[in-house]
């Protein structure tokens, strides 16, 4: 059945999930504005633990995943070079889930859920290293 393939697809949206808890919150008016940016980042991965792909569709899966691809090019405006390096890659590993995604969304089989697996635990690790280094600023 073509819902059981996307249940088992919905890896993203699981990962994206664990990044919420990842995700410490920083905050204060007298922060950078990176904590602030780190913030919208958490609350919208967060937001995606909502999301039931049976429900309500790949669509809106794909929404939050814009959203968060947005998020997280205000974080790496508001990071300037002291972040660079850790959004980078974050952004390349957002990528990469995103392309792995469409693959599976197109052809749900083993390799192809390897691959968005693959991708999404370099997505977590990146995620955690750049919230850990950003937490020492705010």
């Amino acid at each position: 059945m073509r819902s059981d393939k996307w249940k088992r697809s919905a890896g993203p949206a699981v990962v994206l999930l664990l990044l919420s808890a990842v995700l410490a919150g920083c905050g204060g008016s007298d922060t950078p504005a990176v904590c602030s940016s780190v913030d919208d980042l958490k609350s919208d991965i967060a937001a995606v633990k909502d999301i039931d792909l049976s429900a309500d569709g790949v669509s809106q899966l794909q929404t939050a995943l814009e959203t968060v691809k947005t998020d997280l090019e205000q974080v790496q405006a508001d990071a300037s070079a002291e972040f660079s390096d850790e959004v980078d890659a974050v952004t390349t590993d957002l990528s990469t889930v995103e392309s792995d995604f469409a693959a599976a969304k197109e052809t749900p089989n083993a390799t192809t859920l390897g691959a968005l697996g693959t991708s999404v635990q370099a997505l977590l690790t990146d995620v955690t290293t750049l919230v850990d280094d950003v937490e020492g600023t705010c």
